[in-house]
């Protein structure tokens, strides 16, 4: 996408450190102690990565999962983007994830979205929660 609006020129140079962008992936690990509740110690390194770092620490987190309720409410609330995938339940996913974005649209709106980006076999919802209200929903 950054790439088409720069109308495919030279792309600039990485803003990270060294050059180098970290991603630390969490793959369905919802009932390890990772996400155990009270202070801990992933919670923590989220909080802080997103808060006093920025996206100029150079670490992208990616916690990967088929039940967003099992992700401890204060990760939820601090994550920047969400990509949602065709799940064999879309009641599951509206269910999960609606009241994250219930103050940008109704839920049937919502659902709409939901069957709009995820046609394609391999296509997604992203919510953005760094972008302004009316470019939060992105599909592909």
């Amino acid at each position: 996408m950054q790439l088409e609006k720069m109308s495919y020129m030279q792309p600039l140079p990485p803003s990270s450190k060294n050059g180098y962008c970290n991603f630390l992936v969490i793959d369905d690990m919802i009932q390890t102690p990772i996400f155990r509740k009270g202070n801990n110690a992933f919670t923590n390194l989220v909080l802080k990565n997103r808060n006093i770092c920025g996206t100029k620490s150079g670490l992208n987190i990616l916690i990967l999962t088929q039940s967003l309720k099992e992700i401890p409410k204060t990760i939820r609330i601090n994550t920047n983007v969400f990509c949602i995938f065709k799940f064999a339940s879309k009641k599951v996913i509206i269910d999960d994830l609606y009241t994250e974005v219930s103050n940008l649209c109704s839920e049937e709106d919502f659902e709409s979205l939901l069957d709009h980006a995820t046609k394609g076999e391999h296509n997604c919802l992203t919510i953005d929660f760094t972008q302004d209200e009316e470019n939060r929903f992105k599909f592909r």
